[in-house]
């Protein structure tokens, strides 16, 4: 989170937006812990079951759960990082140059650079998917 806040341009923000930038940081890094706990409990699931059962089917649900404990952890660090770019990217583009040009509509501009951001977010995520 520091290196997200360390840098944050001279222009004129105000504490609501630097909370605003507080709390995506936060709800991004939140978002990546819940996939690491997942991807461990994935993980601790298929490592118990070819631990203690010796049948065909546990074995293949235990290799099953190994296989998507690695494909989760992967793609959490994946949406981390990919997101962790987008938030500084705009805050450093769209967000300073929306909001602090104009202090007293500033509340007429959150919708629309809120819209902006996951806007440019799916188009970013689906582009990488296909």
């Amino acid at each position: 989170m520091n290196d997200l806040l360390k840098d944050i341009p001279t222009k004129k923000f105000t504490v609501r937006d630097v909370l605003a930038i507080n709390r995506t940081v936060l709800a991004n890094e939140r978002t990546f812990l819940a996939y690491l706990r997942t991807s461990a409990t994935f993980l601790f699931a298929g490592i118990s079951l070819l631990k203690f059962f010796d049948s065909m089917i546990t074995q293949i649900a235990g290799f099953m759960f190994l296989f998507g404990s690695v494909v989760v952890g992967v793609y959490g660090v994946i949406k981390y990082d990919s997101m962790r770019r987008l938030i500084i990217e705009e805050r450093d583009v769209r967000h300073a140059k929306d909001i602090s040009e104009n202090h007293d509509n500033a509340m007429i501009n959150v919708p629309k650079v809120m819209w902006d951001m996951v806007h440019r977010a799916y188009l970013r995520f689906t582009l990488h998917e296909k």
